[in-house]
């Protein structure tokens, strides 16, 4: 492993130096995690997709006219870009550019000769270059190029990447997720901000499958934030373009992820739990098993914080498991306004309901209890929202759920529940959740992807047969549909 680390830190170190003799078109040189050099501007490479023989270079939106880059190519070599030869290591001028637009590039060497199609985009470019296979388990070492169209270099990390999931790893297009590592010793994780996300050491490649509008999980971050009021408690992301190697994988969405760092959580007394299964109905509270795990996984539980691996403590989680599921009436009643946060429990249920993420009751909850606080209940998971059941297939908008603790809080009422649960519900809808914010949310959304061909590239390489103006409709549709049954369903508590 030591031989690796030194060798890679010199791969990086040396890649803006390293140029072949002769042009090669080998997807990756051996196992030497760098790829070979087709053609850069400002010193920011295109990347190469060897399937199709294209080219897509990030380019900001300020820099279309009259682009005037510093272009850099392989030595012996000559490269015309629609007809006008480029001189290497000089300015040249490209023109207007556009997007969705394909520029022809003639690349020879040697007595080869290749063509290309150039597009340019204004989504940054992630590239992963790794001889490994990306498998499930166990992280496999990668360099990770974060391209920006904001940026003017290009942004290396030595990570740990892995497919990650579980009913979705079944998919051909596969979520990943990766942690940072420490180029010079690859067993040490640290952190740090990617495209001007939070700092972090371990991040989320979601692709967005089964959500044909790639944009229910991001809005849906956002409609909870706007919520809450807290962006400590709400993902943030990117959409972005990934290559693995020179092969494009189409559009994905870079994520944070919630763990003990996202909080900021210090203190051990402090728990952050993920349910992960309906295991003998106790992520929905339905039963009560006494017996602690001595491993990171209870009763669909699973144990984020502490480290799982230093230190384990599910009392917390079991005493609230106690409170709601074996507590009679008047215990519950007194003691669940100390044990959850009811307001915050109350927006996350609303939430809920808005959206329609009924994925989140027995799985994709996470719990969290800081020191000496009270839980707080958060969404996780939410391209299954906004008409789309868990499967990909689509649900009418009289869709409701429950749990257990919902339920109890229901009917016994405690601390007045029902009437602060409509009371805050007509609040949000006077700003907040209002038909006309919601459909702006995913306006934003549809109008940056469309301001590439991205789409077009993922249905070509997916087979799939995304329109966003079809999802938009049947996305406006049903959140009308939705808020007026809601309307009506508060109203009536």
């Amino acid at each position: 492993m030591k031989k690796f680390i030194i060798f890679l830190i010199i791969i990086i170190g040396l890649y803006q130096s390293c140029y072949m003799e002769e042009i090669s078109f080998n997807p990756l040189n051996d196992d030497d995690y760098k790829l070979t050099l087709m053609l850069k501007f400002d010193h920011q490479a295109c990347s190469y997709d060897h399937r199709n023989n294209t080219l897509r270079y990030s380019l900001p939106n300020n820099s279309r006219s009259e682009y005037t880059p510093y272009v850099e190519f392989q030595k012996c070599s000559s490269v015309s870009y629609n007809g006008i030869e480029l001189q290497n290591k000089n300015n040249n001028n490209l023109g207007d550019i556009e997007y969705n637009k394909n520029y022809e590039i003639v690349l020879r060497a040697n007595g080869q000769t290749k063509v290309l199609n150039l597009m340019f985009t204004d989504l940054p470019i992630i590239q992963i270059i790794t001889p490994n296979r990306i498998v499930n388990e166990p992280k496999v070492p990668a360099v990770m190029k974060i391209i920006s169209p904001e940026e003017n270099n290009t942004v290396e990390h030595v990570v740990g990447i892995k497919y990650r999931g579980r009913t979705t790893l079944a998919l051909p297009k596969k979520s990943m997720g990766f942690s940072l590592r420490n180029p010079t010793n690859y067993n040490q994780n640290i952190s740090n901000s990617i495209l001007d996300l939070r700092i972090n050491n371990d991040w989320i490649l979601d692709a967005v499958y089964k959500d044909k509008s790639n944009s229910r999980s991001t809005v849906s971050y956002k409609v909870w934030e706007e919520i809450t009021q807290q962006s400590k408690l709400s993902i943030h992301s990117q959409f972005v373009e990934l290559f693995i190697n020179n092969e494009h994988q189409g559009l994905y969405c870079l994520r944070e992820k919630y763990n003990g760092e996202f909080f900021s959580l210090s203190n051990y007394n402090s728990v952050l739990y993920k349910s992960i299964s309906f295991y003998a109905g106790a992520t929905t509270f339905d039963t009560y098993l006494e017996n602690e795990s001595l491993t990171s996984e209870w009763n669909g539980w699973e144990h984020i914080y502490p480290d799982p691996e230093r230190e384990l403590n599910w009392g917390p989680l079991q005493n609230l498991s106690y409170v709601i599921v074996v507590s009679d009436s008047s215990h519950f009643c007194s003691n669940i306004s100390s044990t959850i946060n009811i307001s915050e429990y109350i927006d996350f249920y609303i939430f809920l309901y808005v959206s329609s993420a009924d994925d989140c009751i027995g799985k994709n909850t996470i719990l969290l209890k800081e020191h000496e606080g009270k839980f707080q209940f958060i969404p996780w998971d939410l391209d299954p929202t906004w008409g789309l059941y868990w499967d990909g297939s689509r649900i009418d908008h009289c869709h409701l759920f429950s749990d257990r603790l919902f339920d109890k809080l229901m009917a016994l009422n405690p601390d007045n529940f029902r009437a602060r649960l409509k009371s805050r519900w007509f609040e949000l809808r006077a700003e907040t959740l209002t038909e006309e914010n919601i459909k702006t949310l995913f306006i934003n959304n549809f109008s940056f992807l469309n301001n590439s061909n991205i789409i077009d590239i993922d249905n070509d390489i997916w087979g799939t047969q995304i329109n966003l103006s079809d999802e938009q409709e049947f996305i406006f549709y049903w959140t009308k549909n939705r808020l007026t049954f809601l309307d009506n369903y508060f109203n009536n508590l």
